[in-house]
């Protein structure tokens, strides 16, 4: 079993992160994807805000179970998914903004809430009803805003 772990970094009593990522099984077969399946293993709470704009900076996100500010995903031609399995809380807005090739919020499933406001607009590839569906699965402590989703669904 391969994995590349990194340090959980305390600043104070704030902590930044830490956690497994990698092979997270033993299995070889072309059905093991290289990443965090069960998060009771690696789910840490990260502190700030967190702007994607590189496949880089979602995988440094996978372990969080918690994002203490922002987490926004905004016009980022490459983002097909949104894959943060351990996520379950963004203390501030989740922002899900003019992403062209975002299919799904599948990756996002086990997020149940959102402190601040949630916004999905304007992402042409994913489904307007599907957006809707997984904003009505939140709590949300600010205002909820879906729209423009789905100009071009479904994608090739």
């Amino acid at each position: 079993m391969l994995k590349a772990c990194y340090l959980v970094v305390l600043i104070g009593f704030v902590l930044v992160g830490g956690g497994c990522l990698g092979d997270d099984d033993d299995d070889t077969t072309s059905g093991d994807d290289d990443t965090i399946d069960d998060c009771a293993d690696v789910a840490v709470p990260c502190a700030g805000n967190h702007d994607i704009e590189t496949e880089s900076d979602r995988v440094a996100i996978m372990p969080c179970e918690s994002i203490s500010g922002d987490l926004t995903f905004r016009i980022q031609a490459w983002l097909t998914g949104t894959h943060l399995p351990c996520l379950t809380t963004v203390g501030g807005d989740l922002i899900i903004e003019n992403n062209a090739a975002l299919t799904s919020l599948d990756g996002l499933f086990n997020l149940t809430s959102v402190g601040g406001d949630l916004y999905i607009a304007g992402n042409d590839c994913l489904s307007q009803t599907a957006a809707e569906m997984f904003a009505a699965g939140l709590s949300v402590g600010g205002y909820a805003d879906v729209f423009d989703n789905g100009a071009n669904y479904p994608c090739p």
